[in-house]
């Protein structure tokens, strides 16, 4: 088990682009623990600048409510949400099936399995069942537009998630044959 020195020290010196990719498969519980560590990381580094303790807390804010799922700290500042919506609106469009895509291609999981009923209703697999891209895209990428804050977000998430319907769309009709 780590203690937070020891994810300090992780966060010190893990490349960001691979701890991104190490935490994409971890559970939420340490998703969590690592963006409750960045916040104060981020927090004594600012202090360490001098900046109002106001500032920081502010900037705290922003880095936990980024994670924001279920009942936990949702985005409460413009600033907040504004960088919430950023954060989601990169899974949509062509970007978004560029990143599911290399995902699972750098977990090794397909890019498409057909989804199992139970998964669908659930997002659970059942036993043997194969988490392909598409499963991230039914269970998560296409709830994303309606969890954004900013006007301006679901409007550009609008677009970007008609387009990823229809990537997948596209993919399953050629996997099958059918274009």
């Amino acid at each position: 088990k780590l203690d937070p020195g020891s994810i300090q020290t992780l966060l010190r010196n893990v490349e960001k682009d691979k701890l991104g990719l190490a935490l994409k498969g971890a559970t939420d519980t340490l998703r969590d623990v690592f963006f409750s560590n960045m916040s104060e990381r981020a927090g004594k580094i600012l202090r360490e600048e001098g900046w109002p303790e106001e500032r920081i807390e502010a900037v705290q804010h922003c880095v936990r409510a980024h994670r924001f799922r279920g009942d936990k700290e949702p985005p409460a500042t413009i600033e907040a949400k504004c960088i919430f919506d950023a954060d989601k609106l990169d899974v949509l469009g062509a970007i978004g099936a560029i990143r599911a895509v290399v995902y699972a291609a750098l977990a090794g999981t397909p890019f498409y399995a057909p989804p199992s009923q139970h998964f669908i209703e659930t997002g659970k697999e059942i036993e043997g069942e194969l988490h392909s891209a598409y499963h991230e895209h039914i269970y998560k990428l296409q709830k994303i537009e309606k969890k954004l804050f900013t006007q301006t977000a679901k409007e550009l998430a609008h677009g970007r998630s008609q387009y990823l319907d229809g990537f997948f769309e596209q993919l399953i009709a050629e996997i099958n044959g059918e274009r």
